[in-house]
């Protein structure tokens, strides 16, 4: 008999086939078990490892032994003419069909939970439709009474979807940033999508191992959609997984595997697919450019990418020590790979954030325009490269035309990325446009729901604008994320000041923070001495953390901060001598710096407690030819020179700047001028009663 009809008689071909399909049903449940305990990567292989294995042993037992009636016996002892093995061939060809229909059944189903709603479209309610309805209409005038605010979280956007942090298994450092790079890749992709609303990665980092249910995050964030991942790296090769989930339902909309070896093309193509199904799943229609931008890869050296994406991380903080490392990242990226256009966007945007934090040298905003020129000789129409120059030309030179110009085309290719609705919205700001600075402000808030920073300055630019119920929604979102922080307390005490006079809360609430930041250590002495509370006025002076620094519209020292108070209580001769030294003091710092405008408005101040009202006018009519590049700050900074004036006693001339600042949108309130001890000498003219009734209430 030949050697395979050896095989087939001994059924060995048989036992194979039945070994094979039950240890790949085997290895089904062993994945299945592994993730419901989150078990490490090594166990799932080491069972996979033994099920291969084990399929030798079993062939040459199958071969070596033969189950008779009196049980298992070695075939070389069997009589063949009392053999069974017939019989026992036809009992595994029934083992056998049964193995495979059930792993077929295993097959098809799990196909199923992964397909078969892939292209279903969520339900959509009346109320849903109205929604979004009213998400998309148009921003209109604050004075109509209807903002473009879109405060409340709750109305959801249909094609809305927050993409929570990926998992992974592994405990390994390494793995866990692998996975947080796929994550952040996937939200670049999203974010390129005009007709979705994605959530931005600072918020839904809030949610990396939650225990929250998907409904409570869609609702906290104001999405009706959210994706959930999980990623793992074994050897070459990468498994990545992704769900999109219907909050209301709690049902799946989608879901994938993709099991790839790991390159950066494949990552990319995995991330573009994930991004087009959801868009799919989403009933979100994709533009030609759109689906353009989906398939640009920026390089195709992981390593490169990684560097990349870990400066992206680092230059966060703004820190000096982090922004050295994000630049060694990048050049270590551009090593790997000189093409790599976006990398050289991101060297230009971390020099810029050395240049308008830590490092304001001409040498440091020609290297971030060399990095630009560089990516643009790659990539000339590459939207990460407007958005470097964008903050090249709005922290370089406050040019803020020019820095528009390039940043609107990187918001039509990111219509999602909330920090760049945000530099927009500051641009617009510094402008004086403040419709669309709040257009674009509100919209990186929708897009960055718990993010702080970016509800805070919302709030606070309506309470300059003297917007104060719009100002109160935005504080409630900061205050829920910020219940008792500084940043909560200083949007309370801006509006216990401004709106309601109460300077006794107002101090209250800035008292626990004073050592925090020297703002607010320099606000309360103000307020304290408004309030008549000249020894808790001088007590904040003393406790404030810095000893010099240009506070907004003026310069300040504690000798500035002492001579003030004292002069405001009414003791002149004891405020002189800490005027003098702090007059020295500011004529320092404006001859070490290039925008000396503000110290030039404090020292107007301290000469006129010196009675030189000559040396105000010189000082004061120098300083109002320098103002900020900053609407906010030059409509503070000309009220600073107005104190000024009214301090030597030059009426004219501060209600000249009073009155001129009432027909634009940043004007004292009524409380503020009220209550402002350094304009006291103006109460008695007949102007001040004129200037009060037509104050902002």
């Amino acid at each position: 008999m030949s050697f395979l009809g050896e095989l087939k008689r001994r059924n060995v071909i048989r036992v194979g086939l039945a070994y094979i399909v039950s240890g790949w049903l085997l290895a089904q449940v062993a994945e299945f078990a592994t993730d419901a305990f989150e078990a490490p990567p090594w166990v799932l292989k080491l069972i996979t490892t033994f099920i291969v294995a084990g399929l030798f042993p079993v062939l040459m037992f199958s071969w070596a032994y033969e189950i008779t009636p009196e049980g298992i016996k070695r075939e070389s002892e069997v009589d063949h003419s009392r053999s069974i093995t017939d019989q026992t061939g036809r009992k595994l060809n029934i083992i056998v069909i049964v193995l495979v229909v059930v792993a077929l059944a295993v097959f098809v189903g799990e196909r199923a939970l992964y397909y078969s709603i892939e292209h279903q479209p969520p339900p959509v309610s009346q109320a849903e439709v109205s929604s979004v309805e009213e998400a998309a209409a148009p921003a209109q005038d604050r004075s109509t009474g209807s903002a473009a605010s879109g405060v409340a979280a709750t109305a959801v956007r249909e094609a809305s979807v927050a993409v929570l942090p990926f998992t992974t298994r592994s405990l390994e450092e390494a793995d866990r940033f692998f996975s947080d790079g796929v994550h952040d890749d996937l939200l670049t992709q999203l974010a390129k999508i005009g007709e979705l609303k994605v959530i931005s990665r600072t918020s839904v980092m809030d949610y990396r191992d939650t225990t929250k249910r998907i409904p409570d995050i869609a609702s906290e964030l104001g999405v009706a959609t959210v994706v959930e991942g999980a990623v793992q790296r074994s050897g070459n090769m990468v498994r990545i997984t992704a769900q999109l989930i219907d909050a209301e339902t709690d049902e799946h909309l989608w879901a994938e595997s993709y099991d790839r070896e790991l390159t950066a093309e494949n990552l990319f193509a995995i991330q573009t697919e994930i991004a087009t199904s959801i868009a799919g799943a989403l009933q979100a229609t994709l533009s030609p450019a759109e689906e353009a931008a989906l398939g640009r890869q920026l390089t195709s050296d992981r390593a490169a990418m990684e560097a990349y994406q870990r400066a992206g991380w680092l230059v966060e903080s703004r820190l000096p020590d982090d922004l050295d490392r994000a630049e060694k990242e990048l050049v270590y990226a551009l090593d790997r790979d000189p093409g790599f256009a976006a990398a050289w966007a991101r060297l230009a945007y971390v020099h810029m954030s050395f240049y308008w934090w830590h490092d304001q040298t001409t040498e440091r905003r020609a290297s971030a325009w060399s990095a630009l020129q560089a990516g643009r000789a790659l990539d000339p129409d590459l939207p990460e490269l407007d958005v470097a120059e964008g903050y090249y030309h709005y922290w370089g030179f406050l040019d803020y035309e020019k820095a528009l110009s390039v940043l609107q085309p990187a918001l039509e290719a990111y219509p999602n990325d909330a920090a760049l609705h945000a530099v927009v919205g500051f641009v617009h700001r510094r402008a004086g446009d403040f419709d669309q600075a709040l257009a674009h402000l509100e919209q990186a808030v929708e897009l960055d729901p718990r993010n702080m920073d970016r509800a805070s300055e919302v709030a606070g630019t309506y309470i300059d604008l003297g917007d104060y119920e719009r100002a109160e929604r935005y504080i409630a979102r900061v205050r829920a994320l910020d219940r008792d922080g500084m940043r909560t307390a200083m949007l309370m005490a801006d509006l216990a000041r401004d709106r309601d006079g109460n300077l006794q809360e107002s101090a209250r609430l800035l008292a626990p923070f004073i050592t925090s930041s020297p703002y607010v250590g320099i606000q309360q002495s103000f307020i304290l001495a408004n309030a008549g509370d000249y020894e808790g006025a001088l007590a904040a002076v003393e406790k404030t953390r810095d000893r010099e620094v240009v506070y907004g519209p003026m310069g300040w020292t504690p000798d500035v901060g002492r001579g003030l108070v004292l002069w405001m209580s009414g003791d002149r001769e004891k405020a002189r001598p800490y005027i003098e030294k702090g007059l020295r003091q500011l004529q320092a710092m404006a001859e070490a710096s290039s925008t000396p405008g503000a110290t030039l408005v404090s020292q107007c101040q301290m000469q006129a407690v010196l009675g030189d009202p000559e040396a105000v006018r010189d000082t004061c009519s120098r300083a109002l030819t320098e103002p900020p590049p900053d609407a906010f700050g030059a409509a503070v900074f000309r009220r600073e020179a107005a104190m000024g004036y009214a301090m030597a006693g030059m009426a004219d001339e501060a209600f000249d700047i009073l009155f001129d600042l009432q027909d634009g949108p940043i004007e004292p309130s009524r409380n503020e001028l009220l209550f402002a001890a350094r304009i006291r000498s103006l109460h008695d003219d007949p102007r001040w009663g004129k200037l009060i009734a037509e104050a902002r209430p």
